[in-house]
């Protein structure tokens, strides 16, 4: 890993209404999210590609 990135910063925050641990991320221009966390705690929300974006 380059030494230009620094420590990740692992914040409370809350996705589509939960309570969870998410990445602060400032820079990034789309919201990444695991498939997997998706459909345990949101089952009902589509998933669009980032090419939709």
């Amino acid at each position: 890993m380059s030494k230009l990135i620094g420590s990740k910063y692992m914040v409370q925050g809350k996705l589509v209404g939960i309570d969870t641990k998410v990445l602060w991320d400032t820079g990034s221009q789309v919201p990444i999210v695991l498939t997997n966390w998706l459909m345990q705690h949101c089952p009902h929300h589509h998933i669009r590609p980032v090419t939709y974006c």
